[in-house]
């Protein structure tokens, strides 16, 4: 500005060249500052969609019960008689990212090994059930759709198609083969891997088949399949036709999920008042250890029945 206000001065330059040279170094001044701004918004943003101006630490989520957009954090625990034994606060509204965390977790904080794990279908995925199996603790977690596998939809699923391991292809309803095409790999949050392999049918045969209708709406069908995730799928349907997994479920009901429902409900605690993940995750620490303290205390004055060995984590 000041080589632009000498130039005029000394009649190097006009008052129209200097006015333009003057606006255009405004508008760059302003598009500096701008940038400035976005890398500093994308510091804080990471590997996240969102981020929240009063919370830098918090993402926008769904809120269950209003399903309202609002930032927040996920927040899992693990339990074992009731008592919480790990606890995490994350930034992701995916459950199955902090999976592995929670049960390394708890245990680290129980000094031994779970026989089982049991968990809902937000943290059934091809990753955790391989950590599960690589720690060899019975895998009772359910995956996306369990309870839908089995029922009738508007469109045929994957149990519909039959495989044939001869020639890698799997068969429709109508006889009609689908041809392996290529192989996608995805990489999840932690860093794993995914490798999906996707069939494809002819064109041709799709648009002759009279039940097209209820297979795709697409010009042809394709499959996705992750082999893996497949197999593991397999011996989490056994484990939860077991008497065990009959047992598990029911001890579910009371023994996690009445740690929320006394908190919010009878404790009225139902949002935390700190900002920042570390002073979140500091704050439901001492929720958490206050609700241990309170059931140790009925153990001692109710003469309850002693504690049964650790056998399994409910998350």
């Amino acid at each position: 500005m000041d080589k632009i206000n000498n130039s005029l001065k000394e009649g190097r330059v006009t008052k129209e060249d200097a006015k333009k040279d003057k606006e255009v170094l405004k508008k760059a001044e302003k598009l500096l500052d701008r940038k400035e701004k976005l890398e500093k918004q994308k510091e804080i943003l990471g590997d996240r969609n969102s981020y929240s101006t009063t919370d830098n630490d918090a993402s926008a989520m769904k809120m269950k019960r209003s399903e309202e957009i609002k930032p927040a954090y996920n927040e899992g625990i693990a339990t074992e008689n009731g008592f919480v034994v790990d606890y995490v606060i994350s930034q992701n509204a995916a459950d199955t990212v902090s999976f592995k965390e929670l049960a390394n977790g708890a245990i680290h904080n129980l000094g031994e090994k779970p026989e089982a794990i049991i968990a809902d279908a937000g943290y059934g995925s091809a990753e955790n059930y391989y950590y599960l199996k690589e720690e060899e603790i019975e895998n009772f977690v359910k995956f996306q759709g369990y309870h839908s596998e089995n029922k009738m939809g508007d469109r045929f699923k994957l149990k519909d198609f039959t495989y044939d391991s001869s020639n890698d292809s799997f068969q429709c309803i109508n006889k009609q083969n689908l041809i392996f095409s290529h192989t996608q790999i995805r990489e999840t949050k932690t860093g794993y891997k995914e490798t999906t392999r996707i069939y494809k049918a002819e064109e041709s045969s799709c648009g002759k088949c009279t039940i097209a209708a209820y297979c795709t709406t697409a010009k042809f069908r394709t499959l996705s399949v992750n082999p893996k995730l497949e197999e593991h799928k397999k011996i989490v349907r056994e484990n939860l036709k077991s008497d065990k997994e009959i047992k598990l479920k029911k001890q579910r009901c009371f023994d996690v999920e009445t740690v929320f429902a006394n908190r919010k409900w009878n404790a009225a605690n139902r949002r935390y008042l700190l900002r920042g993940k570390a002073k979140v995750n500091l704050e439901a620490g001492l929720v958490y250890l206050t609700h241990n303290i309170k059931k140790i205390f009925i153990y001692i004055m109710s003469k309850f029945d002693p504690l049964t060995p650790i056998k399994s984590i409910i998350i």
